[in-house]
């Protein structure tokens, strides 16, 4: 599995950026194809505004990019062993 991880607030006065992951994909290929067709096709409107269309899960977002999701082997509804 791989993440779409976002940054938020990056280019506002008085904001602290942070990251957010915004969605889940399959394959790298999958996520990098999401953040291709989010794109705005002449970038961001004005100096500050987000590079990505409005429907988009990206919108208001300053970066995006892609992660493999680390696995960790964690037990899903532990009991106690008796």
């Amino acid at each position: 599995m791989y993440q779409l991880i976002a940054e938020f607030g990056r280019a506002r006065f008085g904001v602290e950026p942070y990251e957010k992951v915004v969605a889940r994909f399959s394959t790298g290929k999958a996520a990098e194809e999401y953040i291709k067709a989010a794109r705005l096709k002449n970038g961001a409107p004005r100096i500050g505004e987000s590079p990505f269309r409005k429907g988009s899960l990206l919108e208001g977002a300053s970066v995006a990019w892609v992660m493999p999701e680390e696995h960790t082997e964690v037990p899903v509804d532990p009991e106690f062993r008796q």
